[in-house]
């Protein structure tokens, strides 16, 4: 392991070598070129997070050599280190060089040691400082790997594994498993002299980091175009203690990531919004104008020049502790919970009391992960004591939640005079949803409330169009419809709409059937045709919409339980899916919030 304490008598040479970078051995190839499979590689000398000068690929002869670039924010390659690392460990005792490189422009050295440390990496991570090396094996993206043979040949380039994907569907897909091992798979089939099956896939991960360049002079700048832009759709997620995996604070922010930005906006993958145009106004439409998308490019591909810099401090300003603002109380899980570095894990349930002797009015709550990194979603449950059996009936059903968090959505802030109840002497129930990250870590979530100060003259409910028992998806089936509904037995505004399916869910419609004589007759509040269990974003409606008593909510969800769905492996898409709480099982909830005059 690269510990602190082991580099610090080498400090010295650190900021020595910091200076001088990657020495090529041969002539750089041109960014762009990637060299043939079977092609020779040139060497380089580099240096490693302890300031040590070793060749990339050294003169005594190894049976084969891993290169596999990495970057320190970059989800994908975060999630790839500990694989890294048990490939190295499998691979090593049988003449496998491994190095994990580092090219990011935006990367410095200390940066680099504390990734190598918070993985516990160790086989050898260096710094390829002027990006010779990226550029010499054509390398674009981190957590993308190539495999050398004894005569330095290029063999493999690629994945590491098919665990990870994005697509045009979602911000990121995850298996629970990896189903092909490619580079082991190559690794394994060279050292036994056997042809590599599997000799290139497309890379996958985060743009490594490059210097600006002037594609098309522009007169934008960040401080007059970009800024606002970013404030106002980018930096609730991408602040310190939220949910992105890197923070877009600054100019030098958002001038390191440039190229994911272009990349991602162009391909409307950020902001995540997965609701269709059609139906619906929405007021945290998180989606890029045509105009912003246009102006974020043409200033990327101008060279993302600053500008003179703004006079307030804005970019300084961390997105950090309440957004509801001081809560009046908060109520914490009663320890830390440990997550296990690798597996799936179940859900999690933890009781939190509270002690008022009367009902209060709740008119903003937020629940906080106390580690984003490992909550994946998180839903509150406030269990009335005098009827302590109702949760455990619907299991978050048809009664909903009393609060949630779930990836990328802001917390719950009800209209004035409108508030939620919590029951006299109410136990919370956590239910927290944890992803292994390749390490151990702890988790204490909390949940912060407001309340009242004024009459509540309306009381919100979270409730659902849901079903369970003929909710029984076939195996191998790509296509799968089915039906929920909810009848309203007295008139409410809805306020926010929120679909729920796990792994399996494609697609999610809610339509309104309004009484005999109204006009429309029916309504599509929301279709969700790109639903992403990874990103549950909440519907918040422009204006409350008018619920006539009588109407009855349809909520129609599609489901893939096929071997095309990028995120199940075989032994997830050969069976027959039913209802369950688990990631592997199936829900169909159509939740809603809906507010109701008191009596």
């Amino acid at each position: 392991m690269f510990s602190l304490t082991r580099c610090a008598l080498q400090l010295q040479l650190w900021f020595l070598v910091s200076w001088l970078g990657v020495t090529s051995i041969a002539p750089r190839v041109a960014l762009g070129d990637r060299p043939a499979l079977g092609e020779p590689i040139a060497n380089f000398s580099v240096f490693d997070v302890c300031g040590r000068k070793q060749l990339l690929i050294p003169q005594d002869e190894a049976h084969a050599t891993v290169l596999a670039f990495v970057g320190v924010e970059c989800p994908i390659s975060e999630l790839s280190a500990p694989r890294l690392q048990e490939l190295y460990e499998t691979f090593a005792p049988r003449g496998v060089r491994f190095l994990a490189i580092n090219s990011d422009e935006r990367t410095d050295m200390e940066a680099l040691r504390v990734f190598a440390n918070r993985h516990a990496l160790t086989l050898p991570v260096v710094k390829d400082y002027e990006q010779a090396v990226a550029d010499s094996l054509g390398a674009t993206r981190t957590a993308e790997a190539f495999v050398l043979d004894h005569e330095l040949r290029l063999r493999y380039r690629g994945r590491i594994d098919d665990q990870y994907s994005i697509t045009d569907r979602s911000v990121g897909v995850r298996k629970q498993q990896p189903d092909t091992p490619y580079l082991a798979a190559a690794l394994g089939a060279l050292l036994d002299k056997r042809p590599i099956a599997i000799a290139e896939t497309p890379p996958l991960g985060c743009l490594i980091g490059r210097p600006s360049t002037v594609k098309q002079p522009t007169t934008l700048t960040y401080s007059r175009d970009i800024k606002p832009i970013v404030a106002r759709h980018c930096r609730s997620c991408h602040s310190a203690g939220e949910i992105a995996p890197f923070e877009l604070l600054d100019y030098e922010d958002v001038k390191g990531w440039s190229g994911m930005i272009r990349e991602v906006v162009v391909a409307r993958r950020m902001p995540p919004w997965n609701a269709d145009p059609c139906c619906g106004e929405f007021s945290n439409d998180r989606r890029l104008s045509e105009a912003e998308i246009a102006t974020l490019t043409e200033w990327i591909d101008g060279g993302t020049p600053q500008g003179e810099p703004a006079p307030d401090t804005e970019d300084q300003t961390r997105v950090q502790g309440w957004a509801i603002g001081k809560p009046d109380v908060v109520y914490e899980m009663p320890k830390s919970f440990s997550i296990p570095a690798t597996g799936t894990i179940k859900y999690q349930y933890f009781e939190v009391k509270t002690n008022f002797t009367e009902d209060r009015w709740v008119t903003a709550a937020e629940v906080r992960p106390g580690n984003r990194a490992v909550v994946h979603h998180l839903l509150v449950f406030a269990i009335d004591p005098q009827r302590p059996e109702s949760w455990r009936r619907y299991q978050g059903g048809r009664a909903g939640y009393f609060a949630a968090m779930v990836p990328g959505e802001r917390p719950a802030m009800y209209p004035s005079g409108a508030a939620k109840r919590l029951p006299a002497n109410a136990m919370l129930l956590f239910q927290v949803h944890y992803t292994a990250t390749g390490k151990p870590e702890t988790d204490r979530s909390r949940i912060g409330l407001r309340f009242a100060t004024k009459d509540v003259r309306r009381e919100v409910f979270t409730r659902s169009a849901y079903e369970r028992q003929r909710l029984v998806i076939p195996a191998s089936v790509a296509n799968h419809t089915v039906m929920a509904r909810h009848r309203f037995e007295e008139e409410g505004h809805l306020l926010s709409l929120l679909p729920h399916m796990h792994l399996r869910g494609e697609a999610f419609k809610y339509v309104i059937h309004y009484p005999v004589g109204h006009t429309p007759a029916s309504e599509v509040l929301l279709s969700v045709p790109r639903y992403d269990f990874g990103w549950q974003n909440t519907y918040r409606l422009a204006t409350p919409k008018r619920i006539p008593a009588g109407s009855v909510l349809e909520c129609t969800a599609v489901f893939n339980n096929s071997a095309h769905h990028p995120a199940l492996t075989r032994d997830m898409w050969e069976k027959t899916v039913r209802w369950g709480p688990q990631i592997w099982d199936e829900m169909l909830i159509g939740y809603f919030d809906l507010v109701v005059e008191k009596p």
